[in-house]
């Protein structure tokens, strides 16, 4: 008990001594038969749980105060420590649910729920990012995650109506991945809190009440869960939740009006009546603003009612612009302001949005460290790639795509370099000295890296491509996706995604690549299990840009039983590289524009841009960026400021006594440390789990994210070949991306066989298995269209709107080509095959069957034409000419009018009410009904909307788009 009271400046002597009496006292044989020894002279002996409830709390002290802590033998320290944890927890928790009796209907159990709570802490830690499976022995962080899920539930045994056990099963529930059973948990909490609440105001009270501030906490991380990792009907039940939170919000928080005219402040209450239990912290507001304007703006995206979502989102950015307020001292919260951002740049207000992000970019909050976990810096990703996005709609595309770059350039050139060294700066390269090092460093991040936040990178990645393919063509961009499958290949080659290709792995990869154009290496064969022998040297053309390795730092070189499949250009092709040798340097030169630390780049350069490289779409090509544009300085200064190194450590202020702080003992295993204030590893923004427990996903259900990403991967590189006109490569990598289409659904069936499993979701996933068919689908058909052959593009069209009825894509391609037959640009049906003559074809009968059947042939049509000369059929027949023009003009009709129905609903969607090619399309319908009055005003609307379009969706920053 003496080591409890000091610490956490106990003496280090003290605490191993208490600790080793302890194991002896554990293991003496009438603690083990549980009979108390008996002690001469003491007639009154301590309760045995007590003891083990010593045992326990020095345990816990030294797991969350990280004090030295001697194992009982050799081995690794943290799995001994977890060990002992786990068998000393069991111990005290049986016998203290056996000295503990069920409580009276409204008097608490505050014994219990204090255990819970010190149960829970542990696992926050325990399971924890500063924890891995190896340090937790069999079984890892889910195991010890399910034992305190059994705790909880044992512990519900012995209390009544307990808030703290359903607020907490619902938290482990949530990090543990089982999300229907975690809103079970929040909907039985909101239950009993929200109707003890109502009595109370009713009546006398009886009983503690929740406290409003951990309610409102505790709504905001089940609304941000929902529309993390949920889809269109957790949207709507957000809604209700943001409705409920907006009545406890009202009964706290007054506005009033500031010094200016239009600025309104906010005015926490300090009523702390029986009815409204205590007084809320800022803080809690402030979560719960940010919560009801992330509810509204999933809802804003899902809602079937389309004249309400404008008003839905104005609402919800409202909302969030409440939470950053300075009174409630959450003003760079990352999470507030990137929702925030997200929602101005849907609404077209491209400059504040911009302003959000340059807030959060240039926040001196959580400083980020040098080496560590580079919280701040996941946190920042994106937030960089929100800021290119805006940029692009701005037309500064320079500096868009610099901000894609800074999003990598704030890790270490170590980390990110097996997948895109040939991107960094040189440099970085030249900063990298240990190979071993680096690949250490790389791989504990990679481990750190959520789902979410791979995906995230990736799609950043992504984001590049398209910036190289709109500056230099997409043969550039082709040339450059071989690092976006590396990339892949490195961000989640933990999940086992190659089992199912190492068995043809080895034949695919001994034939010759197959090359449509002689420029670009087929992608054939799956990104993973390489051949592990001897490869000959790529021979690349400079193609757009010249990305060249540098032969003196090896440590850039990645293991070739690692490498991604290489994108190779054969040699006759490599005079392209030498007709514009300006392209060559063009790429590189964008990618080292931002450097670390010191080196600011030079706002007088400006970057020339060719304008043979124009992407186009439905509306019309995108206009390159002029050449002569002035860089935005405060652009460069926040991209500046963000990469400055910043001091993890911080002195500490005066310690609130008379001793001075320098006096103070050091702490236990720290000897030589004085005391210092660590922030080299705060709490992260971005949502994983509502507690500091990391979410464990099952391995089926990780597997189906990293594989709508690839599949998402495999497509894009498809487009780029169709673009680049390589269509045999083009088909190649749609077969790939349907290799791993199947693989989502057969995994899909593995745990629900109902059609509902391939329609739906789930949680966590980007994507179901008929949206993946679906996009799938869209894609060969455009592929079929650009090779000439629109009737089979309209059959895949047709296939993919049956998997998925509201796909963009799927529904602008059907009915462009529906309004193409309307205008006779193509015929309603495909044109017969001509026959081809062949020398088996001819007949080896004699001249004389021949020439017989040649005469009855010359009967039988005389015969029939006199038969129709008759005076009656010649009275009644109907012109040809009138027979040809109406069907056709009823097929006509048909497809028109089924273009405008396909285009209406789908412009009336929350994916695409901003879609400027479904507008477009739209106008072309209305302009075959000669609708002049709508057609102006859609063309206006698309105009509007093209004016401030980023060169991808809004919705590529990644799945639970509105949660940071």
């Amino acid at each position: 008990m003496e080591a409890l009271k000091t610490i956490p400046v106990a003496d280090e002597a003290l605490v191993k001594t208490a600790l080793r009496l302890l194991r002896l006292w554990s293991a003496h044989p009438h603690v083990k038969q549980g009979a108390l020894p008996h002690v001469d002279g003491f007639d009154v002996c301590t309760p045995k749980y007590l003891t083990w409830k010593s045992y326990y709390d020095l345990l816990s002290a030294t797991l969350q105060h990280d004090l030295a802590y001697v194992p009982p033998a050799s081995g690794p320290e943290r799995q001994q420590l977890a060990a002992e944890i786990r068998r000393v927890e069991s111990m005290y928790e049986s016998s203290l649910l056996r000295e503990t009796k069920f409580p009276t209907a409204y008097a608490g159990s505050t014994q219990i729920e204090d255990w819970v709570e010190q149960v829970i802490t542990n696992w926050e830690i325990l399971c924890g990012p500063q924890w891995t499976d190896e340090d937790l022995g069999e079984g890892g962080q889910n195991a010890v995650g399910r034992n305190v899920l059994d705790i909880l539930y044992r512990a519900a045994t012995k209390t009544y109506h307990s808030h703290l056990i359903l607020r907490r099963l619902f938290h482990v529930h949530s990090s543990l991945a089982d999300f229907d059973l975690a809103l079970k948990a929040l909907d039985s909490y909101i239950e009993i809190v929200v109707g003890a609440k109502e009595r109370a105001e009713k009546s006398a009270q009886y009983g503690e009440l929740e406290n409003d501030g951990t309610l409102l906490r505790t709504l905001s991380e089940g609304v941000t869960m929902l529309c993390c990792f949920g889809s269109a009907k957790e949207a709507e039940k957000a809604r209700e939740l943001t409705t409920l939170m907006k009545k406890f919000i009202n009964k706290h928080v007054r506005e009033i009006e500031g010094d200016d005219e239009e600025q309104v402040k906010l005015l926490i209450s300090s009523d702390t009546s029986s009815t409204h239990s205590q007084a809320v912290s800022p803080t809690d507001i402030a979560a719960a603003y940010r919560g009801v304007g992330i509810g509204l703006a999933a809802w804003a995206n899902w809602t079937p009612v389309n004249e309400d979502r404008d008003n839905i989102r104005s609402e919800a950015i409202d909302n969030l612009e409440k939470s950053t307020a300075p009174e409630l001292e959450d003003e760079t919260n990352y999470s507030s302001l990137y929702t925030l951002a997200l929602l101005l740049a849907e609404d077209r207000d491209l400059d504040s949005a911009i302003d959000c992000v340059k807030t959060a970019l240039t926040a001196k909050t959580n400083p980020g460290t040098d080496q560590g976990y580079f919280t701040r810096e996941r946190d920042l990703v994106p937030l960089w790639h929100l800021l290119a996005l805006l940029l692009s709609a701005k037309h500064d595309f320079d500096i868009a795509e610099r901000s894609c770059e800074a999003a990598f350039e704030q890790f270490p050139a170590a980390v990110t370099s097996l997948a895109h060294h040939e991107r960094r700066p040189q440099k970085q390269q030249q900063a990298i000295q240990d190979q071993a090092n680096g690949a250490g460093l790389q791989r504990t991040l990679i481990e750190e890296l959520r789902g979410r936040e791979k995906e995230r990178i990736i799609e950043t990645r992504m984001t590049q491509l398209a910036f190289v393919e709109l500056l230099e063509g997409p043969e550039a961009a082709v040339n450059h996706s071989e690092q976006l499958l590396g990339l892949f290949a490195t961000l989640f080659g933990n999940l086992a995604l190659e089992a199912d290709d190492k068995k043809n792995s080895q034949t695919d990869n001994l034939r010759p690549p197959s090359s449509s154009a002689h420029t670009v290496k087929s992608l054939r064969g799956s990104i993973f299990g390489r051949h592990k022998g001897p490869r000959a040297p790529d021979r690349r053309a400079q193609s757009g840009s010249d990305f060249k390795t540098d032969e003196n730092n090896p440590s850039l070189v990645p293991n070739e039983s690692d490498q991604a499949p290489t994108i190779q250009v054969m040699h006759e092709d490599k005079h392209v590289g030498h007709e514009n040798p300006q392209d060559s340097r063009k790429l590189r030169k964008r990618s080292s524009t931002l450097k670390k630390g010191d080196n600011a780049p030079d706002p007088n350069h400006k970057s020339h841009i060719n304008g043979h490289g124009s992407v186009t779409n439905g509306v019309g090509s995108v206009e390159q960026p002029n050449g002569g544009e002035d860089q935005s300085p405060d652009m460069v200064a926040a991209a500046m400021s963000a990469n400055k190194e910043q001091s993890g450590k911080q002195p500490l202020r005066p310690v609130a006594h008379n001793m001075s702080h320098t006096q103070q003992p050091p702490p236990i295993g720290h000897a030589k440390q004085p005391p210092e204030q660590d922030v080299r590893l705060p709490t992260s923004y971005g949502f994983d789990s509502p507690t500091k427990a990391v979410t464990k996903f099952p391995l089926a259900q990780a597997q189906k994210h990293a594989l709508c990403i690839l599949v998402k991967i495999w497509l894009l590189v498809a487009g780029l070949y169709r673009r680049a006109a390589l269509f045999d490569d083009a088909f190649e990598a749609c077969e790939e991306a349907a290799k791993h289409v199947s693989r989502v659904e057969a995994l899909c069936a593995t745990q629900d066989s109902s059609a509902r499993s391939f329609r739906e979701r789930g949680w966590g996933v980007p994507k179901s298995a008929d949206e993946l068919w679906a996009d799938l689908l869209a894609e060969q058909a455009f592929l079929s269209n650009a090779q000439s052959h629109p009737h089979k593009a309209m059959d895949k069209f047709e296939q993919a709107l049956m998997r998925d009825p509201d796909h963009p894509k799927a529904t602008i391609g059907l009915a462009n080509l529906l309004l193409d037959i309307w205008d006779q640009k193509m015929p309603l049906l495909p044109p017969e095959p001509e026959i081809e003559l062949d020398m088996s074809m001819l007949t080896l009968s004699s001249p004389e069957k021949q020439n017989s059947g040649a005469r009855k042939a010359d009967d039988k049509a005389t015969n029939g034409q006199s038969s129709a000369e008759t005076p009656d059929s010649q009275h009644n027949q109907v012109p040809h000419a009138i027979q040809d023009v109406e069907p056709k003009l009823l097929n006509r009709i048909a497809a028109r009018d089924r273009a405008y129905g396909l285009l209406s609903a789908l412009t009336k969607r929350g994916s695409s009410w901003d879609n400027s090619e479904a507008w477009y399309t739209l106008s072309r319908a209305y302009e075959a009904e000669g609708n002049t009055k709508k057609l102006k005003e859609v063309l206006w609307w698309c105009v509007e909307l093209e004016d401030r379009r980023p060169i991808r969706h809004w919705s590529n920053l990644g799945s639970g788009v509105y949660v940071l």
